[in-house]
């Protein structure tokens, strides 16, 4: 089980750091929760996270196999008596697990734990991914216990020192030999312009015709998600001051903007899976009716569910819960989920819709207007990857101008078809 620890320091910022507990004592599982510590600290809460769910998934495999074989050796244990973290059979036999969901294992564990055998399956559950980030994070996490506890020690002599660096290499040559090259799952597809009309129809309804403040609320969030391509945590972490509908792009031009602001971490952000901005800031445009519409909502729907709330500080964070135990508090990734999974029924689109296939809705519809209207490739691309907060080298904005390639290409193989037939 992660939990996520807030440290403070008198007069300095307060960090907030992951811990890995063991769910059935209640102990601290100090070894992956130093390795964090150490050597994950500079990387997001939310990666760091990541990690030890990986980790965790590790160490239920090793309680899985010591349930089996009583006398058999962890990877620790090893380890600390110089010898080899694991086996070529036992990295393939970790590989196969890693292809499973971690609650499987952990279920086959309690199983067997009340004397039912239970057979590894071949199916999968996990795409290639997973398994494979899975498989990287576990191998870096018994190469750093190899460096930490052989390298660590005082007086260390070069034979030793050579050993820790020949397990090191044993082991990534395990684990790269069980890389799963399997094809990943197809990417998130975009709404059909059908589907994408539906939903846009449901989503653009005038508050008037609200019939709540949590209706006005999700429909605002699924206009803003198909409007301007926001990432679920970019939408996440904006505050109200984030909303400028008079923003001085340069002088004398003036439009309304959302602010993406990559801000650290913030003690006072209560949510589990603290909400971060992934790549570059900066503004994007959008519509001043849209832009006027959420300063609406802040100022009213917004302003009412906060004053709900028996406390004294109120969370800057733009959309909030509106009923519960929550009300006034910001809304998660999965409060934001199920927003989405309501407006998509509302709007009977069949597709199953996230918020990132509204991201690629949004680009995807972009990309098709900029070639509507003649737009140079190169330039498409840059105003592509400005919008979409991509690093310069990303190859992300490339992706919404296949399609486009594709489809010149039918264009010229079918003219050449037609000439063919009238020879």
């Amino acid at each position: 089980m992660v939990r996520d620890l807030k440290i403070t320091a008198e007069g300095k910022r307060a960090i907030r750091r992951p811990l890995l507990i063991d769910r059935e004592s209640g102990l601290l599982h100090e070894l992956p929760t130093a390795y964090a510590l150490r050597s994950l600290g500079k990387l997001a809460l939310n990666t760091q996270i990541s990690y030890l769910y990986d980790l965790a998934f590790y160490l239920e495999w090793v309680a899985l196999r010591v349930s089996r074989a009583p006398k058999w050796v962890t990877p620790e244990a090893r380890i600390r008596s110089g010898r080899l973290a694991l086996s070529q059979k036992e990295v393939d036999d970790l590989a196969n697990w890693c292809q499973n969901r971690a609650k499987d294992l952990s279920q086959v564990r309690k199983r067997e734990a009340g004397g039912i055998r239970v057979l590894h399956t071949s199916e999968t559950s996990v795409d290639s991914k997973t398994t494979n980030q899975r498989l990287n994070n576990i191998c870096n996490y018994l190469c750093w216990l190899t460096r930490d506890m052989v390298e660590g020690a005082l007086m260390l002599e070069d034979r030793e020192i050579a050993k820790s660096s020949k397990f090191q290499d044993s082991l990534q040559r395990a684990f790269n030999a069980s890389v799963s090259g399997r094809k990943s799952s197809p990417p998130i597809a975009a709404l059909s312009p059908s589907d994408s009309l539906a939903f846009r129809r449901t989503v653009a309804a005038q508050s008037t015709q609200a019939s709540s403040e949590l209706e006005k609320r999700d429909r605002l969030i699924g206009r803003l998600l198909l409007d301007t391509g926001l990432r679920s945590g970019e939408l996440l972490k904006l505050r109200c001051e984030d909303v400028q509908d008079n923003f001085e792009i340069k002088p004398g031009k003036f439009l309304a903007v959302l602010k993406v602001i990559k801000r650290p971490n913030d003690i006072q952000d209560e949510r589990l899976w603290e909400p971060s901005v992934k790549t570059l800031p900066g503004p994007i445009a959008i519509s001043r009716k849209l832009a006027s519409e959420l300063i609406q909502y802040i100022s009213k729907e917004r302003r009412a569910a906060v004053d709900r709330r028996d406390a004294r500080k109120e969370t800057p964070y733009l959309f909030v819960s509106h009923s519960g135990r929550q009300v006034g508090l910001p809304i998660s990734y999965r409060n934001l989920n199920r927003i989405i999974a309501k407006l998509r029924k509302a709007s009977a689109v069949a597709t199953k819709i996230s918020p990132h296939t509204l991201r690629h809705t949004h680009f995807t519809e972009l990309r098709d207007l900029m070639d509507a209207n003649g737009t140079d490739p190169k330039e498409a691309r840059r105003l592509l990857q400005e919008r979409g907060h991509w690093s310069p080298n990303s190859s992300m904005p490339d992706h919404y101008s296949q399609r486009h390639l594709a489809e010149k290409q039918a264009y010229f193989v079918e003219k050449r078809d037609r000439i063919l037939d009238e020879d």
